[in-house]
């Protein structure tokens, strides 16, 4: 029996009719096709990690340093929590130099946002001191001291790593004293704030970047170390990268052998780099001659290096500042 060529097609045209209404293919087997192919291929749940910026105090300092974390939100979960989070289980650096500054056994209560502020209410775990901080301090005042501070740095941490996600301008935070699973307002004093207003209920903190250990802080901190005499502290700053056979005792007492006697200084701009890892700070000083003058010098280019997390000054523009010393 002869089929015609229209025929033919009409007959092909009902056996692919047939297969689309029965679910099959005959071009493709089932064994053909993957079992990971998603239905919509540029359709996936799956959230993606991301960086984010944590603070976390300096040690020994009241300042508080950045450290970048690559974190996974989940869904269920709002990023805030989860940061705050990081933040109660400390530093992942292996830097010395970052110290973690809440209390492990701290609980987060709730995290509730409202406009710009965020609310956050902490376990009274809050309010007892990291393990081993001030463990060396024999002094009660000094102690207490030490404590307070580091509790107001942790306010900051949080407060800084909050606010760098552009969701809240300010954090109000509540301590949970009755462990009624509500909090309430602390006063100043209780998280830090001590002096005039120092009983008044702590009010919503915004970001602070005059704790943050940025080029021009860590400048200001060894500026003042200078005008101190404390050459110690001042090595705890300084990066030899510049001029690594130098050592570092030997730099100290070449410091304290100058004797330099700073008077006053102000710092005229800071300058990062693009890669982030290096600055240039601008500085106008003045110091004290033996005859009882003094000199100012102007427009110094000061060279700063972040090295273990921390910024620091490079040994040659200390050498040019305290030695008179230009290569």
């Amino acid at each position: 029996m002869k089929i015609s060529i229209k025929t033919f097609f009409i007959f092909l045209a009902l056996i692919f009719a047939f297969s689309a209404l029965s679910g099959c293919s005959p071009l493709i087997s089932e064994t053909d096709q993957k079992e990971d192919t998603p239905l919509f291929p540029n359709d996936t749940s799956e959230v993606q990690p991301k960086e984010f910026m944590l603070y976390f105090q300096l040690e020994g300092e009241n300042y508080i340093v950045p450290e970048t974390r690559t974190l996974t939100i989940p869904e269920s979960k709002s990023v805030e929590e989860v940061l705050i989070k990081e933040l109660l289980s400390g530093p992942e650096s292996n830097s010395t130099n970052i110290a973690g500054n809440i209390n492990s056994e701290t609980k987060i209560i709730s995290i509730i946002g409202n406009e710009n502020i965020l609310f956050v209410s902490l376990s009274k775990q809050f309010l007892t001191p990291p393990e081993g901080l001030g463990a060396e301090i024999e002094d009660p005042d000094e102690y207490n001291s030490l404590v307070l501070n580091a509790r107001k740095m942790a306010l900051y941490s949080i407060t800084n790593t909050v606010t760098e996600l552009g969701n809240y301008s300010y954090v109000q935070f509540y301590i949970d004293y009755d462990n009624n699973g509500t909090g309430t307002r602390p006063t100043r004093k209780d998280m830090g704030f001590t002096g005039e207003g120092e009983n008044q209920l702590l009010e919503p903190l915004y970001r602070n970047t005059e704790v943050v250990f940025s080029p021009a802080n860590s400048l200001k901190n060894i500026m003042n170390s200078i005008i101190e005499k404390n050459w110690t502290k001042i090595l705890k700053f300084t990066s030899i990268s510049d001029k690594p056979d130098t050592k570092l005792e030997d730099a100290a007492r070449q410091f304290e052998l100058s004797n330099l006697s700073l008077l006053e200084y102000s710092i005229l701009s800071s300058t990062v780099s693009l890669d982030g890892k290096s600055a240039v700070i601008v500085l106008n000083y003045t110091f004290a001659n033996a005859d009882g003058t003094s000199t100012t010098v102007e427009n110094l280019s000061i060279k700063m290096y972040i090295e273990d997390g921390i910024w620091k000054c490079s040994i040659v523009s200390l050498n040019q500042m305290l030695l008179g010393e230009y290569s």
